[in-house]
C-alpha cells in the first residue's frame, strides 16, 4: 500500500423496532445517499418498525472497528 493506510466508512439503512435490529435494506458510501434513500423510501413497514441509518467504520484491512447510529 502506498503511504498511510486509511480507514473507510459506509452507511447502512436497516429496519428496527422496539426490540432492535430486524433486517438491513441497503448500504451506501455516504450519509447523504443513505438519508436520501430513507426520505424517499416507499415500501410499507410493519407496525412499530422504523428505518435507521448506521455509520460503520472499517480499518485499512476491512475489519469493522465501530458502529454508530446516526439517524
Amino acid at each position: 500500500m502506498n503511504g498511510k493506510a486509511k480507514s473507510f466508512t459506509e452507511h447502512a439503512v436497516d429496519v428496527r423496532n422496539d426490540k432492535g435490529f430486524i433486517r438491513q435494506i441497503d448500504v451506501f458510501n455516504s450519509y447523504e445517499e443513505a438519508e436520501f434513500f430513507v426520505e424517499n423510501y416507499k415500501e410499507p413497514l410493519d407496525e412499530g418498525e422504523y428505518l435507521n441509518i448506521i455509520c460503520i467504520t472499517y480499518d485499512c484491512y476491512g475489519n469493522e472497528i465501530s458502529v454508530e447510529t446516526v439517524w
